[in-house]
């Protein structure tokens, strides 16, 4: 193995390996070890202690995690990944027998044990300051990258106990168990989270803390700015209807609490919980796509190693919550326009199966973006009724402590519909671009007294097999019907009533059309001789 150190991330700064290969008496660099190789072993449970001094702006950690064989072991060494801010002090079996290690960068490498399952003791400690990620501030602090060791990202549980100082109030993932107030005036928590997550964050502040109950859960804004009582009611309202309906709709909330946590330092957007959520100033308003991320990302965990599923799934929940809550308002023929070229210009370079670095635009433009919208033509495909089913039996079937890919939301979709949806989930997630429909040849003509209205959509590039709805606009009325788009060209024919005046395909922009970036106008829309620009 061969170690190179890049330049640090700002969120998960760490160590590449690669292999080894001796050419002509020399050691040469091979072909990168991804992250996703875990050589045979994986951690499934952390039991931490947290002490964070203000002061100086560290932390002092205990980690007794549970490592265990997870497969056949392809290596007599453990590779795990830690910050390299962090210094280890102590590193033992149960018994208090010294584990040797390496250190480098932000790699901890050791020997494995010979059993199936171990207990381990780490010690470790130190100050950090990322961007957008872990920092120690006067008044707060956050941890959510690498602050404890971590293997392949795979999901495991957690038990953490923390002693903030006075004045301060700490929280993590999961359930309260323990809470003591200490004669010095410090306060430690121990808090346990039973579903075995990805990600672990931990925050700590001098907040203003809000409390009200709802339906039986325990809601909390966790709050370092300025904000109207009438604001943080608001906040807390919409936590408690979104968390009701995705409990509803999905599978129900798994814990008691949820905490709405804001950072005042150089923290990026926002960030899931599951039982909380952390956002920078101002970015409260991503809290329906940060609580859904309870179903996705925490009961279903996503590593992010081969995708962001879980982002378009978060996306795609916001969306279908909020149009419960409101009929959205159809886009103008002006919006449609734009919408579509930049579908086409956005989602041209990556498909969605494959990206999974939410620092990367074209990455993020796929993974929220696109994904979400695929979702909704999957809903427009199948129904509104069996897409929640989709989403129920995703979680019904999900293996606790493994995590999920897009394969598992095909497997969950082809259970529901008693069909085979591969041809879907092939040209929408592993194609990259969307498709790009237009008019041919549409007439009107009168036979026996009726007037039948004809023409051809044409796709441009590999053709995508697409029910599209096709709005007809008459003077006083329309008249919607639905095109199954198949090849290069479908053709269609219909019976109406009076002479239309326009035609357009996807009228709600509901089912990811793109336009080319030079069009002038909507190649979707189509005017009759005479007909004027219209909205509908």
């Amino acid at each position: 193995l061969m170690i190179r150190r890049p330049p640090r991330s700002t969120l998960f700064p760490y160590t590449t390996l690669f292999r080894s290969v001796r050419s002509e008496g020399k050691v040469l660099i091979g072909e990168e070890i991804p992250e996703t190789e875990t050589f045979g072993y994986r951690i499934t449970h952390h039991k931490m202690g947290l002490t964070p001094n203000m002061t100086t702006k560290s932390v002092q950690f205990t980690d007794r995690f549970t490592l265990e064989k997870s497969a056949e072991p392809t290596s007599p060494l453990v590779f795990t990944r830690l910050l390299a801010d962090y210094k280890i002090t102590a590193f033992t079996d149960l018994n208090g027998k010294n584990i040797p290690y390496w250190r480098t960068a932000s790699l901890l490498i050791f020997p494995a044990p010979k059993a199936e399952k171990s207990e381990l003791k780490l010690v470790y400690s130190g100050s950090v300051n990322h961007d957008g990620s872990d920092y120690i501030l006067e008044n707060e602090m956050t941890l959510n990258s690498y602050w404890y060791p971590v293997i392949s990202r795979l999901p495991s549980t957690l038990r953490l106990t923390a002693t903030a100082p006075k004045g301060y109030t700490a929280l993590t993932h999961g359930e309260i168990v323990e809470n003591k107030t200490n004669p010095d005036g410090t306060t430690t928590l121990t808090f346990e989270n039973k579903i075995p997550i990805c990600y672990f964050t931990f925050d700590m502040g001098k907040y203003h803390i809000t409390h009200i109950k709802k339906d039986g859960i325990d809601l909390y804004a966790y709050l370092m700015g300025n904000h109207t009582a009438d604001k943080v009611q608001g906040y807390l309202e919409t936590a408690s209807r979104c968390l009701q309906w995705f409990g509803k709709h999905f599978a129900p909330y798994p814990y008691t609490r949820y905490t709405l946590v804001e950072t005042l330092g150089r923290f990026g957007g926002a960030l899931e919980g599951y039982s909380f959520a952390t956002f920078q100033r101002g970015a409260l308003g991503a809290t329906v796509h940060e609580i859904s991320h309870t179903w996705w990302g925490g009961i279903v965990p996503c590593t992010y190693l081969y995708a962001m599923w879980n982002e378009s799934f978060a996306n795609y929940s916001d969306d279908l919550f909020e149009r419960q809550q409101q009929k959205p308002t159809p886009p103008s023929e002006d919006q449609l326009l734009a919408m579509r070229k930049q579908f086409a210009k956005s989602y041209s370079t990556l498909p969605v199966a494959s990206p999974g670095n939410t620092e990367n635009g074209a990455s993020n433009a796929v993974g929220y973006g696109k994904g979400s919208q695929v979702m909704r033509v999957l809903e427009e495909e199948i129904g509104q009724e069996a897409i929640l089913k989709v989403c129920q039996g995703l979680i019904q079937n999900h293996k606790p402590g493994s995590a999920a890919e897009w394969a598992d939301v095909e497997a969950s979709v082809n259970r529901v519909t008693g069909k085979d949806y591969r041809w879907f989930f092939e040209q929408w997630l592993e194609r990259v671009g969307v498709p790009q429909l237009r008019f041919a040849d549409v007439k009107t003509e009168k036979k026996e007294g009726k007037i039948v209205v004809s023409g051809a959509i044409l796709q441009t590039g590999k053709p995508y097999q697409i029910t599209v709805p096709l709005l007809l606009y008459f003077t006083n009325t329309t008249q919607q019907e639905k095109v199954a788009v198949q090849g290069e060209r479908t053709e269609f024919r219909f019976e109406v009533k009076a002479e239309p005046k326009q035609l357009r395909l996807d009228p709600n922009g509901t089912h990811l059309l793109g336009a080319p970036d030079t069009a002038t106008e909507d190649p979707c829309v189509f005017r009759f001789a005479g007909g004027k620009r219209q909205e509908i």
